[in-house]
Order: structure tokens, then sequence, then C-alpha cells
């Protein structure tokens, strides 16, 4: 049988476990400064989707303070990263669909934008 070490971990952080709380402190800062670079190499402003199982589960330390701290711990662009709404995307169907959509992109062929001149290697648009 698979072992579910995150679940267990988890688990044992939640029955007050002091190697397993602090595994997953560890996690949340980690979480927090990926998210922070991913927001900063986006410039994500309008807002920061987290999305996956990992974000199901875990969401309560994605609302910590640990987690908000590490992700707005950004030297000069602070005031900025202060100011990105970041939401939580649990739907257990959301890359499917997401997978779907893309793949109508592509049997629809190339956007109006991208022929004219668009981005044609990632061009999201749905205005063909």
């Amino acid at each position: 049988p698979t072992v579910d070490l995150p679940a267990r971990i988890a688990a044992g952080a939640d029955q007050g476990d002091a190697l397993c709380q602090d595994a997953l402190a560890l996690w949340t800062e980690a979480c927090g400064t990926a998210a922070a670079n991913l927001l900063l190499t986006s410039l994500s402003t309008g807002g920061l989707w987290l999305a996956g199982g990992v974000t199901a589960k875990q969401l309560p330390q994605l609302r910590s303070p640990r987690f908000l701290q590490r992700l707005q711990r950004v030297g000069r662009f602070q005031p900025l990263a202060a100011q990105v709404p970041v939401h939580a995307l649990i739907a257990p169907e959301a890359g499917l669909f997401a997978a779907a959509q893309r793949a109508h992109q592509l049997a629809r062929g190339p956007s109006r934008s991208a022929r004219q001149g668009g981005r044609p290697w990632g061009n999201m648009d749905i205005d063909s």
C-alpha cells in the first residue's frame, strides 16, 4: 500500500506533532516564496490564482500570515505584492476545463489576433 506522506504530515501537525508542524510551516513558507516569484515574473497585478489538489488540501496554510508574509516579502516590490489579490481555485475539474478549452482553441486554428501578428505561441484569445 502507498503511504500518503503529505496527508500524514498534515494530520500529525493537526495533532500537535512538532516535527510535522515544522515541516508544514516550511512548506507554507516555500509555497509563499514560489508564489511571490511567479507574481513578479508574470506581473500578475490583477490577481494570483492557486489551483490543484494541494491548494484545496492546504487552504488553511495558504490563508495563514506565514504564507502571505512570504508572498509579500519581495523587497522594493512589496507595495505591489501587497495589493495583488490571491485566489484559490479548488474545483477538482478546473484543470480538465482548461485543457478542454485549450484543445478547442487549437482545433479552431489560430485566433484572429494571432493571424494579425499576435502571440501564436500562447494566445488564449477566444475572439475568432
